[in-house]
């Protein structure tokens, strides 16, 4: 790809008047990323052109000229951010085999692409329930379309009747080229109290997906109960070859299916499902799990924004993981041994669930975040009260793989035993809570595999210069989102630290931090810093004189920080950066405009410079 390209190099009139004019038989036209905004009419001329890629232009709408291209093959139009619908003519392009569009934008599809049967891929298909535009797609003219391949996005505005015969006219089953399906319904309409939610139940009951369906996603799905293929038991006889699942804002829904018994399921992900309890419903199924496979190949789990998710069982939620007394007493009579458990479960995600109490053993975790959950269920803490003859718990949870780990609850990471920490290479605090980094020191001096480090979303926190220097080997430090952080705080008085020590820090991010103001002196000790990101600070006054310490430095962004009206003249010294982006910068955006900008003699050394004003609200 051309640099220039990904600069927002212009598409002009006498760009395209000279194109269409001198290559009357081009078969490949590339535009992505291009400034582009209209296509001229001329286009239709172009009666050879096979490829056409307008993706990341500013396109919006395409000239009726475009149904003329007989001959085109491939049409992509992915994130077109004002593309707003497509021509009524497109059921023209007969020979068209791939069709990819942007998700977000788009309103309104027209009624004919179900004659387009050479369709091969399909990335979106948008269908207007609203019976009065009889213009626009239905779901009935995917029955045509045997050859689809690859994934498949529905999204379905409004509702009506209608829907659910036309969804079993789709003949979804049919189409075994499909891997990825996603169902998304209306955002605008999504109210679990939606009167509409027994059709869009029919509607999802119609869409059932190929035996061959690797990928299911379901989204703002305004009914409140699944489809009849995916209740109980279905989904393992109707899906068997599923490795992906993600239920996302489905907030009818009382309870989910039965994944446990999905053979290849590798990643399940469920979002915003407001009402759902207990991710089985029955305790007494467990002892069939002794000889049935329990989520035999589950690679990665996330559970986030369910409010109302308690356990995995009723029982269990109620009386196994309510006290950290008693940690070796099983399920019933039976010991701790028999409790299931992810065999190969290596990433889990649990975020915004405030009442979830217990979830199965999981021995194989790398990647770990518990953010807003019960106390209870904070396996941290239960490791390291547990008793002496329950050491084992502590591997039973995973923490002698653990790799990454993403917590709200300091208390809980501090109590985490030094055996647990020795894979240990990045960890994320968000925890609302933290006021100092220096209750974390003693956690840091044995952290000697930390190469990572994130505060966010640290409200209260206020300094970080008490601790972080015992991290010698730290390579990436991001701060972001901490309101009340002062880091010129006592610069003038602490010699460098704790800056001096991070002589290994090579990626530094500071991100929406108002009390910034200058950067810190120390960071001109940071002598192998390559990558510097300063985004959204707002009060930000512009860049040290001192940045040409920074010798090694090969990447800098300066994002949304409008009180940085000038660079130092100490920037052109800066010559082993090949990469500077400056986006919304207010009047240094302006001075560093090529190249008559006041500025621009200190950057065009540079290899790759891009400079963005944008409108921020």
């Amino acid at each position: 790809m051309p640099m220039q390209i990904r600069d927002g190099s212009i598409f002009n009139k006498s760009m395209s008047h000279q194109l269409m004019s001198s290559y009357k038989h081009l078969r490949v036209l590339d535009l992505h990323n291009f400034r582009v905004t209209t296509l001229p009419s001329s286009i239709g001329r172009l009666i050879h052109l096979r490829y056409l890629d307008l993706s990341g232009t500013s396109i919006q709408a395409l000239p009726k000229s475009v149904g003329k291209l007989a001959n085109l093959q491939t049409l992509k139009l992915n994130e077109c951010s004002r593309l707003r619908t497509l021509p009524t003519n497109i059921r023209k392009l007969t020979n068209l085999r791939t069709l990819t569009i942007a998700e977000d934008s788009l309103r309104y599809m027209p009624s004919g692409i179900g004659i387009l049967t050479s369709l091969c891929k399909l990335s979106f298909f948008l269908v207007n329930g609203d019976e009065s535009r009889s213009s626009s797609a239905r779901l009935m003219e995917l029955r045509e379309l045997n050859n689809l391949s690859g994934s498949l996005h529905i999204k379905i505005l409004g509702q009506s009747k209608e829907l659910s015969c036309e969804a079993k006219e789709a003949g979804l089953d049919g189409k075994l080229g499909l891997k990825e399906l996603h169902v998304e319904g209306d955002v605008r309409l999504y109210d679990v109290e939606f009167k509409g939610g027994i059709y869009e139940e029919a509607v999802l009951d119609g869409l059932k997906p190929p035996s061959s369906l690797k990928s299911l996603k379901i989204s703002h799905h305004g009914g409140k109960k699944l489809p009849s293929w995916a209740v109980k038991d279905s989904l393992c006889t109707s899906l068997p070859n599923l490795t992906e699942i993600e239920l996302d804002s489905c907030r009818g829904y009382q309870k989910v299916p039965s994944f446990g018994r999905l053979l290849f399921l590798k990643c399940l992900s469920l979002t915003r499902l407001d009402r759902v309890e207990y991710m089985e419903s029955d305790l007494h199924e467990v002892s069939s799990l002794q000889e049935a496979p329990f989520y035999p190949s589950l690679q990665e789990l996330k559970l986030a924004g369910m409010n109302n998710l308690k356990g995995w069982w009723i029982e269990a939620s109620e009386g196994f993981f309510d006290s950290h007394k008693d940690l070796e007493v099983g399920l019933g009579n039976r010991q701790r041994k028999s409790w299931p458990s992810f065999p190969r479960l290596s990433k889990l995600c649990i975020k915004g669930c405030p009442k979830l109490k217990s979830i199965p053993l999981c021995p194989t975790v790398e990647d770990l975040t518990l953010v807003d959950v019960d106390e209870t269920l904070l396996v941290l803490k239960m490791a390291a009260n547990s008793a002496p003859s329950s050491a084992n718990t502590i591997t039973s949870f995973g923490f002698s793989q653990l790799k990454s780990l993403c917590i709200s609850n300091v208390e809980d990471l501090i109590s985490l035993p030094k055996e647990c920490m020795s894979h240990l290479s990045s960890l994320q605090l968000q925890a609302p809570k933290l006021q100092n980094s220096f209750e974390l020191g003693e956690f840091f001096r044995s952290s000697t595999s930390l190469i990572a480090l994130s505060f966010y979303n640290c409200y209260k926190l206020r300094s970080i210069y008490h601790g972080i220097e015992c991290l010698t080997w730290l390579k990436i430090l991001v701060i972001g989102q901490c309101e009340r952080l002062d880091l010129s705080l006592h610069d003038d008085i602490t010699d460098g630290m704790p800056w001096k020590a991070l002589r290994s820090l090579q990626y530094l991010t500071f991100d929406c931090l108002p009390k910034l103001v200058t950067l810190p002196n120390g960071l001109r000790h940071l002598t192998n810093l390559r990558c510097l990101c300063l985004e959204w600070n707002r009060n930000l006054e512009g860049l040290p004189g001192w940045i040409s310490c920074f010798s090694s430095l090969r990447r800098m962004e300066l994002h949304y920080c409008p009180k940085s009206s000038c660079l130092p003249e100490g920037f052109h010294e800066l010559t082993s950066l090949n990469r500077l982006e400056i986006i919304a910068g207010g009047e240094l955006t302006k001075r560093c405009q090529r190249p008559n900008g006041e500025d621009w003699p200190k950057i065009q050394h540079i290899p790759f410079v891009i400079v963005k004003e944008c409108h921020v609200l």
